[in-house]
């Protein structure tokens, strides 16, 4: 479909009828209450995809581009497509970007004289209004300059200034001229203000003046909406889709709006491909179609959005309803984590700790995305933890201790329970300092109390018994093991040979304690259940890869499992992996692996000899 005449004809044709049908009903019931909702259907023309729409950049492509522009000259590009980037700097950050857009105003002004005096006046307005700076509007009297002319304004203006009267922006508040502005605007078929017309009359609002019912101004609104096929079509229909999904004017309408949404896809719009796909993905108000979904999806995917990148990821990354493939699953999460939004970096640090073994040369890549996730305004406690327990592992207990103490610091002012939990450990474990095994306990008497987490009593049971200066503190201990016996949440003791033997078939309830003590995080239980699901054969590789990214949460898991591992290795070499796993735990944790590692080094020994 190209050119504007089909598309104008099939707005004659669809608009028309619905406009004479739509007089009478009303007029009928104009004397009884006003429906809250219009129940009109206004459909999208059938088309043949084309890109006619040009996709709109990603924030941080956005920005980047207009962070490096000189200022002096535009770039060649439409000017339509400028003035939509003008309005998304000032909805990413209007004040950050107020020099800039000014700019913009000013050289578009320059190059097109029919830009210049209104259409540039209003700009400048509306980006001071999204910056907050109403004394400014006021001190300048911009808008007052605007209305001075008002006779000589196109409809969209003069809906403008019925805002600015309404609420006061630049202006003293008056109601009358608002609503007259708006009338005024309405009547010459200006969208926005149709659309305001018809909500205020249906919220019951006297309009002297105003004779236009609801339903035929919505369907007026809706043809303006449309309007001409050109390249930003996509942005006003996606407008028309809103309003169906919404239900704040037209009655809810999942099919419509999923329908409009189509039309803005099929015309190359990138976010309307992601609603349609995230329609199928919620299949709720139309008939789910997986092949329809991944097509959208993958559109949305293609043109950089990264909710869809990551989307898709999870898709790849599950094999479900597309083949299992962990290579595009990774590239699709480096390419949503290149925008700088959390959601891409979180996605692909998370992704390359579930499948390290899988892509081991790529470590450094996780390291750089938590750094990059930590240096995100508000960044989330867990991130410091992670790269905390990333320094112990590279640099070893001792020489990593400063660096990710800092990190766990960080991580307990963000109230993160792990990070809070190994803060307080490495200050109990320091000894000698009175004051940081006293801070210790209080972060794991907090971590216990607020939390619910039962590792942290046992750790304070083993704290008052052994590492306090004055230990053994026996009355203290003996309280915080009242307290775990209480919650009844004691380790279950399962032996080796007990373990072997599990069978969810037989032994259905011992299964479920210890699966749900492997989730409270205790660490022999989260050991057990992890060489349970190994012995068993029960787990599917995605089960066993969310059991071994858990239990990496928690402190004390790869001692305990490296004891049970050295209490099931049949030959040397399953010795030696025992013994890995204890010394990777001795290099994070120090002193309370150290005993475990000792004897377990020598008990290899003897055995050898």
């Amino acid at each position: 479909m190209s050119g504007s005449k089909p598309l104008t004809a099939w707005l004659r044709s669809r608009a028309m009828p619905l406009l004479i049908a739509s007089l009478l009903p009303f007029s009928a019931s104009a004397q009884t209450s006003a429906p809250k909702l219009l129940d009109l259907e206004f459909r999208p023309p059938e088309i043949t995809p084309a890109p006619v729409c040009i996709p709109q950049e990603s924030d941080i492509v956005t920005t980047a581009f207009w962070g490096e522009w000189d200022g002096k000259t535009l770039p060649d590009v439409d000017p339509a497509l400028i003035k939509r980037d003008i309005n998304r700097l000032q909805y990413i950050d209007a004040r950050k970007w107020s020099e800039t857009i000014n700019l913009m105003i000013t050289r578009l002004a320059e190059s097109d004289p029919g830009y210049a005096g209104a259409n540039a006046l209003l700009a400048r307005i509306r980006a001071m209004e999204a910056a907050g700076n109403f004394q400014g509007l006021r001190d300048e009297k911009l808008v007052e300059q605007l209305a001075g002319d008002i006779a000589g304004l196109p409809p969209r203006f003069k809906y403008d200034l019925s805002r600015f009267f309404r609420d006061g922006i630049g202006v003293q508040k008056d109601t009358d001229r608002a609503n007259a502005l708006l009338q005024e605007a309405g009547y010459a078929g200006d969208a926005d203000a149709l659309l305001t017309l018809s909500r205020m009359v249906l919220d019951g609002e006297d309009l002297e003046g105003w004779a236009v019912p609801p339903d035929m101004a919505v369907v007026m609104a809706f043809g303006a909406l449309v309007g001409e096929m050109d390249a930003t079509i996509c942005d006003r229909t996606a407008r028309i889709a809103r309003e169906y999904h919404n239900g704040k004017i037209v009655r809810r309408d999942p099919q419509l709006a999923y329908d409009w949404f189509r039309f803005g896809a099929d015309l190359g719009d990138a976010n309307s491909a992601w609603k349609v796909a995230e329609y199928h993905i919620e299949a709720e108000g139309i008939e789910k179609d997986n092949a329809e979904m991944l097509h959208y999806l993958q559109q949305a995917s293609d043109s950089g959005l990264t909710f869809a990148q990551i989307e898709l990821g999870r898709l790849y990354e599950a094999g479900a309803l597309v083949d299992k493939d962990l290579d595009t699953a990774l590239d699709l999460y480096r390419a949503a984590a290149t925008s700088g939004l959390r959601s891409g970096l979180t996605r692909l640090a998370l992704f390359l700790q579930v499948h390290a073994e899988d892509y081991p040369e790529l470590d450094d890549h996780r390291t750089k995305a938590l750094l990059a996730l930590a240096e995100l305004g508000s960044p989330p406690g867990w991130v410091f933890t992670r790269l905390a327990e990333d320094v112990l592992d590279r640099r070893g207990r001792w020489a990593g201790q400063d660096q990710a103490l800092g990190y766990l610091e960080k991580a307990a002012a963000l109230k993160d329970m792990d990070g809070m939990t190994s803060l307080a450990e490495m200050l109990i474990a320091r000894r000698g300092n009175p004051a940081d095994f006293e801070r210790g306990v209080s972060l794991l008497s907090y971590a216990s109390a607020t939390f619910g987490r039962v590792n942290p009593t046992t750790s304070l049971q083993s704290a008052f018994l052994c590492q306090a200066v004055d230990s053994p503190r026996v009355a203290e201990a003996r309280y915080w093991q009242d307290i775990e016996a209480a919650i009844d949440n004691a380790n279950l003791d399962i032996r080796p040979e007990s373990l072997s033997l599990l069978n969810p078939q037989d032994d259905p309830l011992q299964v479920a304690s210890l699966q749900s003590q492997a989730l409270y995080g205790r660490a022999n239980s989260l050991a057990s259940y992890l060489k349970f699901l190994e012995l068993s054969g029960t787990a599917s590789a995605d089960q066993l890869a969310f059991w071994k990214t858990y239990a990496g949460q928690y402190p004390g898991v790869l001692q305990a499992l490296a004891k049970l591992e050295m209490q099931f290795a049949g030959t040397p070499q399953q010795q030696a992996a025992a013994l890995d796993l204890l010394r990777r735990e001795y290099r994070q944790t120090g002193t309370k692996a150290a005993l475990a590692l000792a004897e377990a080094i020598i008990k290899d020994e003897t055995d050898a000899a």
